[in-house]
């Protein structure tokens, strides 16, 4: 397909330079003197100096298509193709007969190697507005059309997957946010050795405030087996009674 399209653009610019010398159909003699020299500029390959003719007619002539036209044949040899856009653009504002359905076929090249699509149709459809049976027209108008409807399938499967990104994005942050398993075992691990280091510390406490008397009665109980030790520490400190005078 691209190579068709590159086909079909070298022959359009082959019949293009045969038909670059268009004349004026009402000007002045300077305009029709200055675009004539930059005619023969372009079919010597000396594509600056032509431009530079065809600005002069331009200057003389204003109105006039043909310089604006013959300009941008001379800018597209040297690749220029804003420059093409532009003087192609001016042409069709005034071009006239022949000349007018040529320039709108241009522009729609134009438009078409700069892959905007939309603006390429419509320059075709003008082309064969004025000229109907143009084969090379119609030919790249269907090529624009499809061009066109691929572009749009591409951007919106484009902005479907941005869309999906964009969501999987919220739910992963809306899962940071709330506590997973993990952080709740934590949790309740965390507490549970809270409860664990409260008891025995409660218990190393009740085991230093032993008298010499109640550890002795708490072996005693121990080896007679008869309470356990949880127990019989209860039973010793349920009225230990005041000291007299001792420190602790």
């Amino acid at each position: 397909m691209a190579s068709f399209i590159a086909g079909l653009k070298i022959i359009f610019w082959l019949v293009i330079a045969l038909m670059v010398s268009f004349g004026f159909y009402a000007c002045s003699p300077e305009a029709e003197k200055y675009n004539q020299k930059g005619n023969e500029h372009f079919e010597g390959s000396y594509f600056e100096d032509a431009i530079a003719e065809y600005q002069l007619a331009k200057v003389d002539e204003p109105d006039a298509a043909e310089p604006y036209y013959n300009a941008a044949n001379a800018y597209n040899r040297m690749n220029q193709p804003e420059d093409v856009l532009t003087q192609t653009k001016q042409a069709v504002k005034t071009a006239e007969s022949d000349l007018a359905s040529k320039a709108w076929y241009n522009l729609g090249n134009s438009y078409f190697d700069a892959e905007q699509w939309p603006q390429a149709v419509e320059a075709y459809q003008d082309a064969l507005r004025l000229e109907p049976g143009d084969l090379d027209a119609k030919v790249n108008l269907e090529l624009a059309l499809q061009n066109m409807q691929q572009a749009e399938q591409q951007q919106q499967q484009e902005q479907s997957e941005e869309e999906q990104q964009e969501q999987e994005g919220q739910e992963g942050q809306s899962e940071q946010s709330e506590p997973g398993e993990e952080d709740r075992e934590s949790e309740s691990e965390s507490a549970s050795s809270e409860e664990q280091e409260a008891k025995s510390t409660q218990q190393s406490e009740e085991t230093e405030g032993m008298t010499e008397e109640q550890a002795a009665q708490l072996l005693q109980a121990l080896l007679g087996d008869s309470q356990t030790l949880q127990e019989r520490l209860q039973e010793i400190y349920q009225a230990p009674g005041p000291t007299s005078g001792e420190d602790w």
